[in-house]
């Protein structure tokens, strides 16, 4: 079922609107960004996510090239990056600053789940919080490429997406209860 989960703007929509989660579980949260990064750190308005930081904290990015392994276009630690790029280079490689700033808006914003059954709250969270301006809107797509990718990797034991304890990725276990379905009308 989580395999991919590659939706069209239609189903993403359909999920934003009216989906139910279950309780997401709650893991340590270890920061967010990668090693280099902090979890109270701002990678930019351009992804709509909430200026809570300055951005001298974050690792530095290059402009978008198209090519992972050449350049690193998110502000991600090193090894997180890398260990995306080797996961995910064809995926990542289509993934603009608009993607990668959707990424970190949600590492940031705390809305992504480990739990298969939560997906629904992870993407109804991420696009309130993280998918506002034309730009972020414009990569969404390809955001849920990655992550289905992310998810469907081979990964190490313990891990809901592959990198996750490279990348050092937060689960608060709340994300559900903080963005509810909207009942049905």
């Amino acid at each position: 079922m989580l395999r991919r989960h590659a939706l069209s703007g239609f189903a993403v929509l359909a999920v934003l609107v009216g989906s139910g989660c279950s309780s997401d579980s709650k893991t340590e949260d270890k920061g967010s960004l990668g090693a280099a990064g902090s979890s109270g750190a701002d990678a930019g308005s351009a992804t709509g996510g909430s200026a809570s930081g300055s951005d001298a904290a974050l690792p530095a990015a290059q402009p978008y090239s198209g090519d992972c392994k050449t350049a690193k276009w998110a502000h991600l630690s090193d090894e997180c990056w890398a260990c995306m790029c080797a996961a995910c280079e064809p995926t990542l490689d289509l993934c603009k600053e608009g993607c990668t700033g959707i990424f970190e808006c949600a590492q940031r914003e705390h809305t992504l789940v480990n739990v298969g059954a939560d997906i629904t709250c992870e993407i109804r969270a991420t696009g309130a919080t993280c998918i506002q301006d034309p730009v972020a809107q414009a990569q969404a797509t390809q955001l849920l490429n990655l992550d289905g990718c992310l998810l469907g990797a081979k990964k190490d034991p313990g891990e809901f997406r592959v990198c996750d304890t490279v990348c050092k990725t937060p689960y608060t276990g709340d994300v559900c209860q903080r963005f509810p379905a909207t009942p049905a009308m």
